[in-house]
């Protein structure tokens, strides 16, 4: 049986942002990324590690959903599924949008990447931060 690749991706994580901590809580069940190349290389099993400052998360690849627009994906995935700490599609596409490298989905369209928890290392708890 031939062994998973672990695919590494920066990500901002703060307590306005808190990813990782609804991530590791299974609130968040899916990352969204632009599609690069990169992504698409992804498989079902793959392990995601998802970098911060000071923080990280490793997380099992168990869904790639493709999209055209960040949009469409908040519409197909559930705002609550993709950014659970917003009240509404647009603060989500904003934070999108506010990520570098974000105009590239007009050219490769974006992907909601579903995940499983494996570990984690946080520097703060989400209790801090749920609304």
């Amino acid at each position: 049986m031939a062994g998973f690749m672990v695919h590494t991706l920066d990500m901002v994580n703060n307590r306005e942002l808190p990813f990782l901590q609804y991530m590791k809580a299974g609130i968040k069940k899916a990352e969204g990324r632009v599609a690069t190349p990169q992504v698409q290389g992804m498989q079902l099993g793959d392990h995601l590690y998802l970098k911060g400052v000071e923080e990280y998360g490793i997380f099992e690849i168990t869904y790639l959903h493709f999209y055209p627009s960040f949009a469409a994906m908040l519409d197909g995935e559930g705002l609550k599924t993709m950014v659970p700490f917003v009240d509404t599609k647009e603060e989500a596409i904003a934070i999108y949008e506010s990520f570098e490298g974000h105009e590239e989905v007009e050219q490769y369209g974006c992907c909601a990447i579903g995940i499983r928890h494996v570990e984690t290392k946080l520097a703060f708890p989400l209790e801090e931060v749920m609304k």
